[in-house]
């Protein structure tokens, strides 16, 4: 299954995978901006994406910097938008 992500949450989905390490295959697609997944993987992508999400949550509710929270809350919305596409996706297989 190919997954049609934007630039910006490509760049995320990059950084996501290289700070946590392990994933090449996936990462190796994700910079390469051709992004082909099996079922396997597609359940891999969705649970780092739940992850980082809750993650992310958890640190905007924590943050005291309104400039830093603004920016957490839109990291928090773009992976809410990715893992919306994930979970198509899933859906659909």
């Amino acid at each position: 299954m190919q997954l049609h992500f934007l630039p910006s949450e490509l760049d995320l989905l990059a950084d996501i995978l290289l700070s946590q390490g392990g994933h090449d295959r996936l990462l190796d697609q994700v910079l390469t901006r051709q992004i082909h997944v099996d079922l396997d993987e597609l359940d891999q992508l969705q649970e780092i994406l739940i992850f980082q999400k809750h993650m992310v949550g958890k640190e905007v509710v924590r943050c005291a910097d309104p400039a830093r929270k603004k920016l957490l809350e839109a990291r928090y919305l773009q992976l809410d938008s990715m893992l919306e596409k994930v979970s198509e996706a899933c859906a659909m297989l």
